[in-house]
């Protein structure tokens, strides 16, 4: 039972890593889609400009 025993303990981390990317990348294309449909003077009403988007999205904001 002990090999069975590390064999999902060493498994559930890899788990935990993928829904943690997957959730990571659900969060960036939310924040992407709702600024890539302001135009640039929405935008630039909260301090962005265009090319900023993917930046803030991915959360190294400006």
């Amino acid at each position: 039972m002990n090999c069975t025993n590390r064999s999902k303990m060493s498994v559930n981390p890899m788990f935990r890593t993928i829904a943690r990317r997957i959730h990571a990348y659900r969060t960036y294309r939310k924040v992407y889609d709702k600024l890539a449909v302001l135009s640039p003077r929405e935008l630039d009403d909260i301090g962005l400009r265009p090319m900023d988007i993917e930046a803030v999205a991915r959360g190294r904001a400006i």
